[in-house]
């Protein structure tokens, strides 16, 4: 039987140091055949390694506007070969892909109906 994992994240306030005017930066306008939304998105890299050229790529996802102070949920998905960005199309994301295979449509069971969500795709290179 295999082992539970369990990961904290800690964040100490005295170490925190301000990030104001970051966020503009890996903010995500608009996805190629998204549709208008009433939200924020945001995407980029988070250094884990730099001697080993390391990253993780995170997608950010605002709740809706007319919710006020949600919760906040770190979502980690996928595995050795798969990607979690498929878990964040086609499970709890914003947006599902039409059939077309080139335009989006929004997800009505999406998770930032009820929180904000980082879901982090850990990208091994």
């Amino acid at each position: 039987m295999g082992k539970a994992t369990c990961l904290a994240v800690v964040i100490d306030n005295d170490i925190v140091h301000s990030q104001e005017g970051l966020k503009e930066k890996d903010r995500i306008d608009k996805l190629p055949g998204q549709p208008h939304v009433n939200f924020s998105q945001y995407g980029g890299y988070i250094t884990a390694d730099i001697s080993a050229g390391r990253a993780l790529y995170y997608y950010f996802v605002e709740s809706h506007p007319s919710k006020e102070k949600l919760s906040l949920l770190l979502w980690l998905d996928g595995g050795p070969g798969c990607s979690s960005l498929l878990g964040a199309v086609e499970e709890l994301g914003p947006f599902r892909v039409n059939s077309d295979g080139k335009t989006l449509y929004k997800n009505r069971y999406s998770w930032n109906h009820d929180i904000s969500s980082i879901p982090f795709y850990i990208l091994l290179l």
